[in-house]
């Protein structure tokens, strides 16, 4: 289920572009999330660093079968985190330095201070990571 489009500053913007406040920490929205389908946060980041043998800074995978990825700028701990739904992300674009704008599969535009090359490595790895599902899906039949 798509819920949201992004999470920062403590709002959630919603698929139908309305805000809500997140009544909760990061950390422990998606660690309920995860239970939900069945697993841990940390299950879920160690088998992401265990499939792709990248540790630094990973992205969340939830769900495979349900394709929620989701983009992370920082720790999930960390308060400044923003947390960018990689299925609705239609584009990205480097504004300058320290400025990147996202547009959303609903028309939703966005610009926030954040390095285009976070947003783009982030990308990178959850695409090695749904390469790796894919192959492992056709070559173990």
């Amino acid at each position: 289920m798509r819920d949201f489009l992004i999470i920062f500053n403590g709002k959630m913007i919603k698929t139908d572009s309305s805000v809500l406040r997140l009544e909760t920490s990061l950390n422990t929205y998606f660690g309920k999330l995860a239970l939900s389908y069945g697993s841990t946060l940390e299950g879920r980041m160690e088998a992401f660093r265990f499939i792709t043998k990248h540790h630094y800074k990973p992205p969340l995978i939830i769900s495979d079968k349900h394709e929620l990825y989701y983009i992370l700028t920082r720790s999930l701990k960390e308060p400044d985190c923003i947390v960018i739904d990689y299925c609705l992300l239609k584009r990205y674009k480097r504004i300058d330095d320290h400025k990147t704008k996202l547009v959303f599969s609903n028309g939703f535009e966005i610009t926030l201070n954040i390095n285009y090359r976070i947003i783009k490595r982030q990308i990178e790895l959850i695409e090695l990571y749904k390469d790796y599902q894919f192959k492992r899906s056709v070559y173990s039949n």
